[in-house]
């Protein structure tokens, strides 16, 4: 049955997290905060906020007890993983107009927003025991976002770099939490807090930089053009369906069926812009794609959320 109740909580949460994009829009278009500032804030949430989440977030979920219990989980997302970045190559190419372009839709169509935004969303409409599994289904794909991912846009910089991609701010904080998730260290009181503080300012701060980057430009002409709205439509419509439908048809019911659904489901990430950003290329573009990708998501996720809970059978 098609349950009323997470529609309108997974729309009430979405709402919630578009407030920061409209409050960095209006932040740059009142004069507020300039140009420089989109390059300030990308570089704190890279450099900073990003590895301290990576660090809090893997330290809780890359442990051996939730691993083992989830090992399923983690496979099956693993299995997908490939698959998952051989079509998006694929449709970056149909769509893409140059090189930037292509890197842009590899990662657009590839990863979701699946922490900075998900995990709110999750956490809010199906509690901390389901965002849990979620945490662990995302786990090769965060790992592939901050090596792969960041490399699309870190090789368009000046070529690509096998050492700075191993070696990046977004990578040691991977380390660092996989780490502290395996041996079951426990971080000091003191920096536990100023990671936790670092990591809690992620989404609300990759929100907004997104807004500060659309500031540049007229809210008629951020909603404007067919183009965004188009991949929009592939990244929340197309690329969830390619995926579950297969699964279904193949008998995958339960838990496995329902994270891989939402999962695909999620709007554009926006590291689309927080990369580019952070290593100084111009991501005004890709800002207008997160954009009406999440304002769409608005109406698109409550019914995917809904209807991946009726299909998988939770």
């Amino acid at each position: 049955m098609f349950d009323l109740s997470v529609f309108f909580l997974t729309m009430q949460k979405v709402a919630f997290l578009l407030i920061f994009i409209f409050a960095g829009y209006l932040l740059r278009r009142s004069g507020k905060l300039g140009k420089s500032s989109t390059g300030t804030v990308s570089v704190l949430t890279t450099f900073l906020f990003a590895p301290a989440y990576s660090i809090v977030n893997l330290s809780q979920t890359f442990t051996v007890e939730n691993l083992g219990s989830n090992l399923a989980i983690a496979g099956l997302s693993l299995l997908l993983l490939p698959f998952i970045i051989i079509f998006a190559r694929f449709l970056a190419g149909r769509f893409a107009k140059d090189d930037f372009e292509k890197r842009t839709f590899s990662y657009m169509f590839a990863f979701a927003n699946t922490g900075y935004f998900g995990y709110p969303v999750i956490q809010g409409v199906f509690g901390e025991e389901m965002l849990s599994r979620f945490m662990v289904f995302c786990l090769p794909l965060n790992l592939a976002i901050n090596s792969y991912g960041y490399s699309l846009f870190l090789s368009a910089k000046g070529g690509f770099s096998l050492k700075k991609t191993l070696l990046s701010p977004l990578m040691i904080g991977c380390y660092a939490g996989c780490f502290l998730g395996l041996t079951g260290l426990e971080i000091p009181p003191l920096l536990g807090d100023t990671l936790s503080g670092a990591a809690s300012c992620m989404s609300p701060a990759s929100m907004i930089l997104a807004g500060l980057v659309m500031g540049a430009f007229p809210l008629k002409k951020l909603l404007s053009g067919l183009r965004p709205y188009l991949l929009g439509a592939v990244r929340l419509l197309l690329i969830p369906a390619v995926f579950a439908l297969p699964l279904y048809f193949c008998g995958v019911r339960g838990i496995y069926l329902f994270l891989s659904l939402v999962t695909m489901a999620m709007p554009t990430g926006m590291n689309i812009v927080i990369y580019p950003e952070s290593l100084g290329l111009d991501a005004s573009d890709n800002a207008k794609f997160c954009f009406v990708s999440t304002l769409t998501s608005i109406l698109t996720l409550p019914v995917v959320f809904a209807l991946a809970k009726a299909v998988s059978g939770l």
